[in-house]
């Protein structure tokens, strides 16, 4: 099923806010205003804002969880001759860019500013600190391999 969205992306849309977070931004076979994105149209993505309040960053705390399982679910951790996948590790970086996100939501809603939609860090990458569901803290960048 093709994930069907408008074309230009409306960065000031929850919609458009999702796609920037996820970097989903440059849809493909664009035809009368619409095209084909990687991860969701936005008739799912306007259902799952619907779900979360209507915040673009919880949501997608809740869709990095949500592929985080699925890679763990899926993938696991399997080698064969010349590909190894460890759904593991790609779940546990999902995780930890979630828990920065809510994070960065839950300080927004105390201040009952909304915030920016960018997460930055001091080298300008994804992420800044995370802790883990076990209380360790985690510093850097965490990239997310064959999602962004």
């Amino acid at each position: 099923m093709p994930n069907i969205g408008r074309k230009p992306l409306n960065p000031s849309s929850p919609v458009g806010q999702v796609r920037l977070l996820l970097g989903d931004t440059d849809p493909v076979d664009a035809a009368d205003g619409d095209g084909e994105y990687l991860f969701y149209s936005d008739n799912e993505i306007e259902s799952l804002l619907n779900m979360h309040g209507g915040s673009p960053k919880r949501t997608v705390v809740r869709i990095l969880r949500s592929v985080g399982f699925a890679q763990v679910y899926l993938l696991k951790k399997f080698t064969s001759a010349d590909v190894a996948v460890d759904g593991t590790a790609v779940a546990r970086e999902l995780r930890l860019l979630a828990i920065d996100l809510e994070r960065e939501a839950d300080e927004e809603d105390a201040r009952g500013d909304g915030g920016s939609v960018f997460l930055t860090s001091p080298t300008g990458g994804f992420g800044t600190t995370a802790m883990d569901a076990y209380g360790e803290i985690h510093r850097g960048e965490y990239l997310i391999p064959g999602i962004l």
